[in-house]
């Protein structure tokens, strides 16, 4: 009975992880057993409560349907610590008001999960931690009531605070809330200005639903996130600068904050970086700091300036100006002696 009910729950973990109708003989290969014992699995969880639909025809198998009187299926240990990890994360950590009690949640999902799964969560909780630096708040009711008007494609009035000054008031439209790192971000297209805009959440000092609808637009990328990466490691700053990297997009990325670059792959040996800074001589220490081979693509000022920094390097190391600053200190001493 025992080898009966561990295979009845690992076809049900088949099923929940296919997205797509499984075939009898994929299941039967997976758990190592012959078809006809799959359908008597099938056939048994159908009996007890399990929502389990055949679809026919060449592509079709079997899929979970809704549960006429079973709860749904349990998460598997892995998805308990990705849960877990989740909610120590930085982004959990800032969200604001902390009415979130970890240590009650966790009694409430150990409530739920078998004797095996408990000990995982006991050692989670009790041998992993997460340092918390200091992060921006970010209200959970705004985070929700910003995804609820990206549905309803229902205008917003924001006021916005940038730089620490409060901007006038503008019309939005929002159409997707963004995660990254600890800060979240509203990505809104501005009729007024026409241009998409890239709002920090926990800069947004009020809003209002408006009165009108929108028409969603074209995204401004094909991936919303990856737009924002670009837009936050650019777009506040005056001077942008866009360098290629002649090494992997997935090595360059440890080697800036998640949050000061947007890298753009080209090849499997080349990468694009985009910046920015106050000034082009920040960027270029910035860059620097990877310490690997790259050139400025644009623009032509970030290169004008890299050449006389270049100059003022190559001074500075030369001995010959080194001897020369000695012996100039030297014959000052002396003067004043």
């Amino acid at each position: 009975m025992t080898e009966y009910l561990r295979r009845s729950f690992e076809l049900l973990e088949v099923l929940q992880s296919a997205a797509v109708p499984v075939p009898a003989r994929s299941i039967a290969e997976l758990l190592g057993v012959n078809e006809r014992s799959i359908r008597r699995h099938i056939s048994a969880l159908k009996e007890v409560g399990f929502g389990i639909d055949s679809v026919p025809g060449p592509h079709g198998g079997y899929q979970l349907g809704p549960g006429r009187r079973v709860a749904p299926l349990l998460p598997t240990e892995t998805e308990v610590v990705a849960l877990l990890a989740g909610l120590s994360s930085s982004a959990a950590m800032s969200l604001q008001p902390s009415a979130i009690d970890r240590d009650l949640l966790i009694t409430k999902l150990s409530r739920l999960l078998p004797a095996k799964h408990k000990r995982a969560v006991d050692d989670i909780n009790r041998y992993v931690a997460s340092y918390q630096a200091a992060v921006p708040g970010t209200s959970a009711t705004t985070i929700r009531e910003l995804a609820k008007y990206c549905r309803l494609r229902l205008q917003l009035e924001v006021t916005y605070n940038a730089r620490g000054q409060s901007q006038p008031t503008q019309l939005y439209e929002p159409h997707q809330v963004i995660q990254n790192d600890y800060l979240w971000y509203l990505v809104a297209w501005n009729p007024h200005e026409g241009e998409w805009r890239t709002l920090r959440i926990d800069r947004i000092a009020a809003y209002l639903p408006g009165k009108h609808h929108f028409v969603p637009r074209q995204p401004p990328g094909s991936d919303m996130a990856q737009y924002t990466a670009n837009s936050i490691a650019t777009a506040p700053y005056a001077f942008r600068v866009e360098a290629v990297f002649h090494a992997p997009a997935s090595e360059v990325a440890t080697l800036f904050p998640i949050d000061a670059v947007f890298i753009e792959p080209l090849d499997e040996n080349s990468c694009v970086v985009h910046t920015g800074a106050d000034t082009y001589e920040t960027v270029a220490v910035y860059l620097l700091s990877a310490n690997l081979p790259f050139f400025i693509r644009s623009p032509e000022e970030m290169r004008k300036k890299m050449n006389e920094s270049a100059h003022r390097l190559r001074v500075a190391a030369n001995i010959a100006t080194v001897d020369a600053g000695l012996q100039e200190t030297s014959r000052g001493q002396a003067g004043e002696r």
